[in-house]
């Protein structure tokens, strides 16, 4: 609960700051809107006063200003929600540009595609052991199904796997190698994970 808490927290103070960006970009030019109307206004009040302009002629601009303001009113609040999803893309860029393994070693995968689980141990939290131990052997072309239930481990070892994780001791070698030790988008371009809970998108298993 207080973790929780804690991210709701963090999540209410961004969405906040969003939210203040959102009601003051837009506050300048509306500004220069009322400046702008008020000051027509005051130019036809005077030229009314004097005769020179109709009541019908007045009423015709006022509502050409209405429909135009609120044109105007549109685009700028348009225009101050882009810069959230500019900011949005932003921060997508980053995770994509996120700097490489400085462990890279490897920038093409070995001719052996053994993969081998060598006493391989990942704790989520401390004293909390999700897979303890684990060694086994994957041979190229071989199929292999991991069975055991709930909590015993087996998306752990996938993301293990495909690095999402970093085994807390032992280590994943393919052909020898540390998979930590290959470039990670060469890794990632080598293997993929089909999970229970995935975004399908009309294409192909491969294309997904």
């Amino acid at each position: 609960m207080s973790k929780h808490r804690e991210n709701f927290h963090q999540l209410e103070c961004d969405l906040n700051e969003i939210r203040k960006k959102q009601i003051l970009r837009p506050q300048g030019w509306n500004l220069l809107y009322l400046v702008t109307a008020s000051s027509v206004m005051y130019w036809f009040s005077n030229h009314i006063s004097q005769g020179e302009i109709s009541t019908g002629e007045l009423l015709g601009v006022i509502q050409s200003i209405t429909f135009f303001g609120l044109t105007c009113q549109w685009g700028v609040y348009t225009l101050a929600y882009l810069s959230v999803c500019f900011e949005y893309f932003r921060k997508l860029y980053d995770i994509e540009n996120l700097c490489q393994d400085e462990r890279a070693m490897y920038f093409t995968l070995p001719d052996d595609k053994t993969i081998i689980f060598e006493n391989v141990s990942f704790s989520y939290r401390e004293q909390r052991c999700a897979v303890s131990d684990v060694s086994f052997q994957i041979k190229e072309g071989e199929h292999i199904a991991l069975i055991g239930e709930n909590g015993a481990g087996k998306s752990t070892l996938v993301k293990l796997l495909c690095r999402l994780y970093t085994p807390t001791s032992g280590r994943i070698t393919l052909g020898g190698i540390d998979i930590n030790e290959i470039d990670i988008t060469v890794w990632r371009e080598y293997i993929s994970a089909i999970f229970q809970d995935f975004g399908h998108y009309v294409l192909s298993v491969e294309e997904n």
